[in-house]
């Protein structure tokens, strides 16, 4: 079964995996800066949120926007933790391939939130 877009543009496609239950970002290169990497996530939370979805994958592998300190928290508290408390079992994040962003990500591993450097990877966990 094909996963339903939701959403398709320059900078993202939200892809809703209506079998699996996973709701999938995957980030593109053409994200120049943080604001628009926080409009393509603001736009994930909002229909994880209305559709009751409960396993979301953040595709970052083409990502080459440095994400600050300041961003990844902004992240954590308006997007992972509203996603954790609306009823979001599982959030899998696939590592950026560019060292420079991946090494400035904080990523530590938590119960219901770990990092992959595949997809193959972060799914088998989501459909766990």
């Amino acid at each position: 079964m094909r996963p339903k877009q939701i959403h398709k543009s320059k900078h993202s496609t939200i892809d809703h995996h209506t079998k699996d239950g996973i709701c999938q970002i995957s980030l593109t290169e053409a994200i120049a800066d943080e604001a628009t990497l926080k409009n393509e996530l603001l736009l994930l939370a909002a229909h994880t949120q209305k559709n009751a979805i409960t396993k979301v994958l953040v595709h970052n592998n083409e990502l080459r926007q440095p994400i600050s300190s300041e961003f990844q928290q902004w992240a954590r508290n308006s997007i992972e933790l509203p996603l954790l408390n609306a009823g979001v079992d599982k959030i899998a994040i696939v590592h950026p391939q560019q060292e420079h962003v991946f090494a400035l990500i904080n990523n530590n591993d938590t119960k219901r939130k770990r990092y992959f450097s595949s997809v193959e990877d972060a799914t088998a966990w989501l459909k766990e």
